[in-house]
């Protein structure tokens, strides 16, 4: 072979491999856009939130949002509301967890600090008429914005999930127990879900059925059929010194809790609740839902429940949970020390016939 013919042989060679490189770089990219196009709709059909984020009112402006906790540094900077962030907060009577725990607080409820010590904030809580106690800093922040114009809801059930999406077969991102308050809107209602914002920003589906719209309620127009509904879910739930949720309640937290689901805010303990809450009646003039005080463990009202009819009433027992009792019972018909009713209506025919039963 002549040296030109080798020449030639070489450069069809390399022309050769040029045009192959070539092609495959041509296939390669035509793939990538075909996959990156499947991956768009794909990404389009399986988004968190049926709404459009422009169109969602409770979308989170990520930059505006930020981290809800607060620090020590600049808990006494803060000018928007403190409230609490976790799920459950326990509440101490002093900065220790090695002192009693005298109440809970849920996401959502607002607190007014007094003063710090360490990682612990000295507390009051005006939804329990400003109980006072200590919790720890992680337990507290600051609302997101959208949260202030926002409607409140609150879980009227044992315990709700707030799902990813608006079905039923969607993850579950957090449970949440009753009487816990969050945000929505009404245009967010989705079929049988409504769109929710936590007090820590994050967004789910909450099944409607599950909450109550949550503001004050005249107690002349409060159903005493529902309130029994609500105290009947927790039938079973442990019985837990200062507990005020499903995974544990003591007498009164049953009770606060109970009427807080349906807009009307007790105070936190027995005795608080036997003198300053609703109007006394007799034994003999007592209607389902009226509130029956006993004489347990100390003098005064230390004990209660929720009277149901035919003497029978349901309280949160440190033996048996939540549970039915009878006024009857010797225990109790020797400590029955009086009666207060919170809702004034009287039961109309749909409650006599709940309340007839067990």
């Amino acid at each position: 072979m002549s040296k030109n013919q080798k020449t030639l042989f070489v450069n069809l060679l390399l022309a050769i491999l040029l045009t192959v490189s070539c092609l495959t770089v041509l296939k390669n990219s035509n793939n990538q856009s075909t996959i990156a196009k499947v991956d768009s709709e794909i990404e389009k059909d399986s988004g968190k939130s049926e709404l459009p984020e422009t169109d969602n009112p409770l979308a989170t402006d990520k930059s505006e949002e930020g981290d809800r906790h607060i620090s020590l540094e600049k808990l006494e900077e803060a000018t928007d509301p403190i409230h609490i962030i976790l799920e459950v907060a326990d509440v101490y009577r002093y900065a220790s967890t090695d002192s009693e725990m005298v109440t809970q607080a849920l996401q959502g409820e607002p607190v007014k600090v007094l003063s710090q010590h360490d990682s612990w904030v000295e507390i009051t809580l005006p939804d329990q008429f400003n109980y006072h106690g200590w919790v720890q800093i992680s337990a507290l922040g600051i609302i997101p914005p959208r949260w202030k114009a926002a409607n409140r809801k609150i879980v009227s059930v044992a315990s709700a999930e707030v799902l990813e999406r608006p079905q039923k077969d969607a993850r579950v991102l957090r449970v949440l127990p009753l009487g816990t308050v969050v945000a929505s809107y009404p245009m967010t209602k989705q079929g049988d879900f409504t769109s929710v914002q936590l007090i820590d920003g994050e967004q789910g589906f909450v099944w409607s059925k599950d909450m109550l719209d949550y503001q004050p309620q005249d107690t002349t127009l409060i159903s005493r059929a529902e309130i029994l509904t609500t105290a009947r879910q927790l039938l079973g739930q442990p019985y837990f010194w200062g507990g005020m949720t499903t995974g544990g309640l003591d007498c009164s937290g049953f009770i606060h809790t109970v009427f807080k689901v349906h807009g009307v805010l007790l105070h936190r303990d027995a005795d608080l609740q036997y003198s300053n809450d609703g109007v006394s009646v007799t034994s003999d003039e007592l209607n389902p839902g009226d509130l029956v005080f006993f004489e347990t463990y100390t003098k005064g009202a230390s004990h209660l429940g929720i009277y149901v009819g035919n003497k029978k009433f349901i309280h949160a027992s440190s033996s048996k949970g939540v549970s039915y009792a009878s006024l009857d019972e010797t225990y109790f018909s020797q400590r029955f020390i009086g009666a207060k009713r919170i809702v004034q209506q009287r039961p109309n025919n749909e409650e006599v016939k709940m309340n007839a039963r067990k």
